[in-house]
């Protein structure tokens, strides 16, 4: 990657720097930043890393040599949440800086899923729910899990575990943390208050709208989350903030945020009209797997987590706004349309 890539961001100082990082997956790069040191000062920040691997680790130690720096010389990783992406080189980096790496406190869960091999019961417990959800069965069983996998990664344990609303010191700069979940549990967007400048990981996108995994609970009987419901609390939280300067993880550096969320919230609203009138095509009711075969006809049989993850947060919206109900036939969910989503 050029120099040219290694964009000063204009924060305090011109102290924000932005590391497109290589991760050899669907996402593309990942863009880690650094929060140069103050004057006087030795604290080398980086929030989130890549993922493990030979050029993941060469591009940092190039981005960061033309900063003057190696990653010897980190004194803190804050992690945005724990995708493999974010977190995959984070205690490399660590042990090579003898520096401490910060997440938020449900980080842990995610760390240890996909840092180790997933126990068969967990595979059986999650190819069942595919089932429910009508997902033939030679399917459901070979398709588990988020994307990603244990050689892109390296476990570890956070050094500190960070909640919503707490405001930490870090090279001279005060962040707040706030806690965004929809795309994750664990996702926290870092705020600079005094420069309107917001690490916004994979919470505000440019050119694309998160997707909100579906995650399927560890133990049986407990209520899943509705993930894309949560993901609408978690941008109004944000929106009331006065961005200057958006640095999300993926895609180009923008200056304003509620433009983006009103992209959002419009996206979601087609989305439903749309699922809707696919119930309505389909006599009336399909299963989630029926409709993200006729939404994603290319995308299903290859990225079935993120398709089901995209139909299934909707479809919760359509029944919590009363435009669908769940019928239960032989063990398998099926949605049935009641009225098309009234205008927002």
């Amino acid at each position: 990657m050029s120099p040219k890539q290694r964009t000063s961001l204009h924060g305090p100082a011109e102290r924000f720097v932005r590391l497109p990082t290589p991760t050899g997956i669907a996402v593309g790069d990942i863009n880690s930043y650094v929060i140069l040191p103050e004057p006087g000062s030795d604290e080398l920040v980086l929030i989130d890393t890549g993922v493990r691997g030979n050029q993941a680790w060469a591009a940092m130690e190039e981005g960061l040599g033309e900063l003057g720096y190696a990653p010897e010389d980190l004194t803190l990783i804050l992690l945005t949440h724990a995708h493999p992406d974010h977190f995959g080189q984070a205690a490399g980096l660590a042990r090579a800086g003898g520096c401490e790496v910060w997440a938020h406190e449900k980080a842990q869960i995610a760390i240890d899923r996909y840092a180790n091999e997933t126990p068969p019961e967990r595979k059986e417990a999650v190819g069942r729910y595919w089932m429910k959800l009508g997902v033939p069965e030679e399917m459901a069983f070979g398709s588990y899990g988020p994307p990603g996998g244990t050689l892109l990664v390296e476990h570890l344990v956070p050094d500190r575990l960070l909640s919503d609303g707490e405001r930490i010191e870090v090279s001279g700069l005060t962040l707040d943390v706030l806690h965004v979940p929809g795309h994750c549990a664990d996702l926290v967007v870092y705020w600079h208050a005094e420069s309107g400048t917001i690490f916004s990981g994979d919470h505000l996108l440019p050119d694309i709208t998160p997707v909100c995994l579906l995650d399927i609970p560890e133990q049986p009987g407990v209520q899943r989350i509705h993930a894309l419901a949560q993901f609408h609390e978690s941008i109004d939280k944000v929106e009331p903030l006065r961005v200057k300067l958006l640095l999300p993880s993926h895609g180009e550096v923008l200056k304003s945020h509620r433009s983006l969320i009103a992209e959002y919230r419009l996206h979601t609203e087609e989305r439903k009209l749309k699922i809707s009138r696919l119930l309505v095509r389909a006599g009336g009711s399909a299963t989630p797997f029926e409709l993200s075969r006729t939404m994603f006809p290319k995308a299903y049989e290859t990225q079935l987590h993120l398709v089901l993850s995209e139909m299934m947060g909707h479809l919760d919206l359509l029944v919590r706004d009363g435009n669908a109900v769940i019928e239960e036939r032989d063990g398998i969910d099926h949605y049935c349309y009641t009225s098309l989503p009234a205008p927002r």
